[in-house]
């Protein structure tokens, strides 16, 4: 035997509170380093980190996810777990290695990169840690609390350092390194754990590594690498194209909005990222009835989180934007209205893409879909950035993340023959539209302080929003809603 997964409703917790962390610190960080560094210098960068997301892309070179659903699939066999865990790490290294000796090549090359070394040297940390992150083992297995724990220690690092070591604007040298040093600590931490569970095997025939096996892992990871080149050019292009094409003030306008849009993002996409695995079980084991009710529930969770938000960030976007990133960012406020909207859009397709598409063997048909998004992103950024500048960013990439969205619905109605759920939305709508109307003209008419307005509208919106919902009867809340009451019966009875 191999290893028992944890819960559904346990995994959930603890990715959950992963990802409540990646939310958390962040936002306690960012106000702090916007009105540090203001926007040209994190426009610098964060153009920086945009070029080493490419790189990135190479040392990862899809393996995470594709591992993720080996190592779900082989859990239940020691022999295969152990085989298929030093298989997928030993490609790992390799592909990490070679991504760090083309970046450090490029960067000592390049007169632009050259002129900043130090901003690219340090955030190049994240590459080269790459040789040792094995959290898609954690993953695998289903063991998602030790994530949230490296999570937690890794959070708290960071935020100590940039409150105590950054103090002026010329620190942002030691900002990069402070981003590259805990992507280190992280894998570092994750690395020990993974091999202690690793060794929890107790399986002690050695395993010899098979080079057919290597190519054959190859294989099946070209089509996630193909994949992941798609998102990472299309995710990050539009920052390097604004470096290149605009200014770095134009970037730190433009990333900071995305980067706050992603922030809430992650809480949308967080169920995915649990569920991977479970499907992944649940098809080897021929359970593909589970899969529709998996899939309901996904897409009522992102209308459930995605919907208010967007309104929310449509009514008071401009006093988020003052009151958070500092008067230097208004400039941002029209990009993150705009670019709220994907939270709906990648919600939903990462649901489509991650959920059904990758567990059910269409990596090609996925990678495909990429492939066009990319393509489609770059044109748009090449006709819109020179005229519209980071507007004209933003709406590269809405359409290029509407096209991926739209292709993979077409392609889960193929292997499901119907998509649940996906056009009920109706009841996550109307009460998100009540409360928006409310702050535009009586809250935002009566109270002229941003924070006040920011302070009074979320409450609001929340108790608007949440009795709708209920008044609306909607399945997702009333469900939540009798488990809950039971849970709080059975502790009354135990008292």
């Amino acid at each position: 035997m191999g290893y028992k997964a944890d819960s559904i409703f346990k995994n959930q917790f603890f990715n959950m509170l992963m990802q409540a962390l990646n939310i958390a610190f962040p936002l306690i960080a960012i106000p702090y380093t916007t009105r540090l560094f203001g926007p040209e210098v994190l426009g610098e960068i964060n153009f920086a980190n945009s070029i080493v997301q490419y790189f990135l892309m190479i040392s990862t070179a899809g393996i995470p996810i594709y591992a993720v659903r080996e190592i779900a699939k082989a859990r239940d066999d020691k022999e295969l777990l152990n085989k298929k865990f030093k298989e997928i790490a030993i490609l790992q290294a390799i592909f990490a290695i070679v991504s760090t000796i083309l970046y450090v090549i490029l960067i000592f090359n390049m007169p632009r990169f050259r002129a900043e070394i130090y901003i690219y040297l340090f955030l190049g940390i994240q590459i080269i840690s790459n040789i040792f992150n094995y959290v898609w083992f954690i993953q695998g297995i289903e063991k998602y609390r030790y994530v949230a724990i490296t999570t937690f220690i890794t959070k708290v690092i960071n935020i100590v350092l940039i409150f105590t070591l950054l103090k002026s604007r010329e620190d942002y040298n030691l900002y990069a390194f402070i981003m590259g040093i805990t992507v280190f600590i992280n894998v570092f931490l994750n690395m020990i754990i993974s091999i202690r569970l690793f060794k929890d095997l107790k399986y002690d025939q050695k395993i010899n590594i098979n080079y057919k096996n290597l190519k054959l892992h190859m294989k099946f990871i070209f089509i996630f690498f193909l994949s992941d080149v798609a998102v990472k050019v299309y995710t990050a292009m539009d920052q390097t194209m604004l470096g290149i094409i605009d200014s770095n003030e134009a970037v730190g306008y433009y990333s900071m909005s995305i980067r706050l849009v992603k922030t809430l993002l992650t809480f949308v996409t967080s169920l995915s990222v649990v569920l991977l695995p479970r499907i992944s079980n649940s098809i080897i084991n021929n359970k593909s009835s589970d899969v529709k009710k998996y899939l309901s529930i996904s897409i009522k969770l992102v209308y459930l989180i995605a919907i208010p938000a967007i309104f929310g960030i449509l009514a008071i976007g401009e006093e988020i934007i003052n009151i958070y990133l500092g008067s230097e960012f208004l400039q941002s406020a029209s990009v993150f209205k705009l670019v709220s909207i994907l939270l709906l859009i990648i919600g939903l397709s990462n649901v489509f893409g991650v959920q059904v598409m990758i567990p059910y063997g269409k990596e090609k048909k996925f990678t495909t879909i990429l492939i066009y998004a990319a393509i489609s992103n770059f044109i748009i950024n090449l006709l819109l950035i020179p005229e519209f500048s980071y507007i004209g960013a933003a709406f590269a990439t809405i359409l290029a993340e509407l096209l991926v969205t739209v292709l993979m619905y077409f392609e889960v109605k193929k292997i499901l023959g119907s998509v649940p759920e996906v056009f009920n939305v109706t009841k996550f709508i109307v009460p998100s539209l009540v409360f928006y109307i409310i702050i535009k003209l009586i809250i935002k008419n009566i109270i002229t302080s941003d924070l006040y307005v920011i302070i009074f509208s979320i409450p609001l919106a929340a108790v608007i929003y949440a009795g709708g919902l209920i008044a609306l009867k909607e399945d997702i809340v009333i469900t939540s809603l009798d488990k809950l009451k039971d849970l709080l019966l059975k502790l009354r009875n135990k008292k």
